[in-house]
């Protein structure tokens, strides 16, 4: 009879004993479940940041093959295709930053967590590697447009150079041009008397006989500047008096190449042809 009561002690020992082991074994259960849980969630975080990275990198590939812009983004020309490229670089210069910064989270993160998945960490230190890289290959990138952008500035410099200096060039023979074709057609004239055109020394007297059939004559030397000009570029006349006597005309302008008409009161010679009239450059006219 003792010994039931002993057997209901053990039983009731055993059952408690039993208690604490099953409480025990639950309480591991829970805590191990909210560690996993945790670890789960840092691993789904991770993974998002390192595939968000990851996209990026993958975006400025694009701008390491010579296309920084979409094919919307590239205009064939102009300045604003220069500033959609400045600002596109800022714009991946700013997402290299940003991601470098979360890449360094990341590592923290990963240092001070409770667990340490090795293929995770070496994928961070992998992803941070070729963002590094993409920079140095930005920065390189950027030089080179630079570099590019000064060479043309400075090519459209001297060519605007070489082409103002063609021009002032192409102004000076245009102005001897002009001045030379301003002489071609300049007619040197002058008209008097026999006694006025002798006493300017445009004309002396030669030949004859005891003063019997002499003639005027245009001196070689005669002084220009007695003399009058026109411009057969401008007018293709003169005029000179009239007299009972006439007129003769002392130089040796082609006949065909000119006309004188008479008016009321003048004489108008008229040049009917420019070309030959001006093989001769001075025109004397002796009143009679």
């Amino acid at each position: 009879m003792k010994a039931q009561p002993i057997i209901i002690i053990i039983l009731a020992l055993l059952a408690v004993v039993l208690a604490v082991l099953w409480l025990s074994t639950n309480a591991g259960q829970v805590q191990l479940k909210g560690q996993n849980d945790s670890i789960r969630t840092a691993f789904e975080e991770a993974i998002g940041t390192i595939n968000d990275i990851q996209t990026n990198i993958d975006s400025i590939e694009v701008g390491m093959t010579g296309k920084l812009l979409s094919a919307e983004e590239v205009p064939m020309k102009g300045i604003m295709g220069r500033a959609q490229m400045v600002g596109r670089l800022h714009n991946i210069k700013l997402m290299i930053q940003a991601d470098k910064k979360r890449i360094a989270d990341l590592e923290k993160q990963l240092a001070n967590s409770n667990f340490k998945l090795k293929g995770l960490q070496t994928l961070v230190a992998n992803l941070r590697t070729s963002l590094e890289e993409k920079e140095t290959l930005l920065k390189e990138f950027e030089t080179t447009m630079f570099a590019l952008r000064d060479t043309l500035a400075t090519e459209r410099v001297k060519a605007k150079e070489a082409i103002a200096q063609k021009e002032v060039e192409i102004a000076e023979q245009q102005k001897i041009i002009e001045i030379v074709n301003q002489e071609a057609n300049t007619i040197y004239y002058i008209v008097g008397t026999r006694k006025e055109l002798i006493e300017k020394k445009i004309i002396e007297r030669e030949g004859g006989f005891l003063g019997i059939g002499r003639v005027s004559v245009v001196q070689v030397n005669a002084d220009l500047n007695e003399f009058d000009s026109f411009n057969l570029l401008e007018t293709d006349n003169i005029t000179f008096p009239i007299t009972k006597k006439g007129y003769d005309v002392l130089t040796a302008q082609n006949a065909s190449s000119y006309a004188v008409e008479k008016g009321e009161d003048s004489h108008v010679l008229k040049v009917t042809d420019k070309d030959q009239f001006s093989k001769n450059k001075l025109l004397v006219i002796e009143i009679l």
